[in-house]
């Protein structure tokens, strides 16, 4: 998935889910250039975690200790402290002091300090892309070597919306932490997130209309 995804406080990168601000490690690779980055730790089903133009949901950081009961803050989500570790740990240190994104079951959790994270890279999914285009043309005969081809081509004739994946190639621009938009979100569509609307590239509805004289 993405160039990067945008998390609460640091950037991602969506190959897979790296942290490239917090040394969780401890070894100050995350701010060597030709590192990964700091991976997080993932549990529960990948397909949980498709982009969408919402993004993933963030359970946040504790912004006060003791944290409270507030349902918001990752602390207090069961799927997440269940990965992270009891009170107490340094797991659920650093989830107090990360936050956590979590779909039911499945979960993105910091990892405790003084280890690295578990996830590998390209594991998550992009959305699908699915478009019907339909094309209607008649040839008319004018004379023995002159016809006349009338076309009619509709470009996602349903007129559904289809979200642009988020990855490093020519959708690169198309980064959830430069537009302030949560972890795990496609929010454009192909052809306007790659900065070229062209037809057929996944923008709603398209019709092109043409007339081609053969001789």
């Amino acid at each position: 998935m993405g160039d990067h995804f945008y998390r609460h406080p640091a950037a991602w990168n969506a190959l897979g889910g790296s942290d490239t601000a917090d040394d969780f490690s401890g070894t100050n690779e995350v701010n060597n250039p030709n590192a990964w980055g700091e991976a997080w730790n993932f549990s529960g089903k990948r397909s949980a975690f498709t982009a969408t133009p919402s993004g993933f949901p963030y359970f946040g950081a504790c912004a006060t200790n003791p944290c409270g009961s507030d349902p918001t803050l990752g602390v207090n989500n069961p799927a997440c402290l269940a990965a992270a570790g009891p009170v107490g740990t340094l797991g659920y240190s650093s989830l107090a002091n990360f936050g956590c994104y979590a779909v039911g079951n499945s979960v993105l959790t910091p990892p405790a300090y003084g280890t690295y994270g578990t996830i590998g890279r390209n594991i998550f999914l992009n959305p699908n892309f699915r478009t019907w285009d339909l094309s209607v043309f008649k040839t008319f005969k004018i004379k023995e070597r002159i016809s006349a081809q009338f076309r009619a081509e509709f470009f996602n004739v349903l007129n559904h919306p289809v979200f642009g994946e988020i990855d490093s190639g020519h959708l690169a621009n198309n980064d959830p932490s430069a537009l302030g938009l949560p972890f795990g979100a496609a929010s454009e569509t192909p052809d306007q997130a790659s900065g070229n609307p062209v037809l057929g590239s996944g923008s709603s509805r398209d019709v092109q209309l043409g007339l081609k004289i053969i001789f």
